[in-house]
């Protein structure tokens, strides 16, 4: 779908606390929100024949050396080195400079919400037009995902809950 001209297909990993404390990763591993997003873009690229260059919000230093644990998943997993359509090294940018990166932000906080307060599940609080707006926006953002099936036959959801506790 379209979004004032550009292509926009929305991915994501919901995870529950997000904000929690996350403990220390060993050396190399990137954490497992990481490994399933990177499924997810490596078949989107592979079904458009293409390349995907990963950005992140930020200048790096909030995700502890994620740079290198990126390449290190990439080039040392079997699962990353099978994953042939995504760019080696991940980019950050400022979100005040990049509209795709603020989109790339409303997307998640809308997803974010919706998934915390189980919007799409039952009916709303009358009158809340706040959760009634976030409802519309994660309808319209569900229209820009696309879900997958790889090679062995297992189906990749293009927005995914991780199970409780997985990081």
């Amino acid at each position: 779908m379209a979004l004032a001209g550009w292509e926009v297909t929305v991915l994501a990993t919901v995870m529950q606390s997000p904000f929690a404390a996350t403990p220390p990763q060993s050396s190399g591993t990137l954490e497992t929100r990481f490994r399933y997003l990177l499924q997810r873009i490596d078949a989107l690229a592979a079904e458009r024949d293409a390349y995907a260059s990963v950005l992140f919000d930020g200048r790096g230093s909030q995700f502890r050396d994620l740079s290198r644990r990126f390449s290190g998943y990439l080039f040392r997993s079997n699962e990353g080195k099978a994953g042939a359509h995504i760019a080696d090294t991940p980019a950050f940018v400022d979100s005040a400079t990049s509209a795709g990166i603020q989109i790339a932000d409303m997307c998640a906080y809308v997803v974010r919400v919706d998934h915390e307060k189980q919007l799409s599940r039952g009916p709303l609080p009358s009158g809340d037009e706040y959760l009634r707006a976030i409802r519309r926006w994660y309808r319209l953002i569900g229209q820009l995902t696309v879900n997958f099936t790889i090679g062995n036959g297992q189906p990749l959801r293009g927005i995914y809950r991780l199970p409780p506790g997985v990081r």
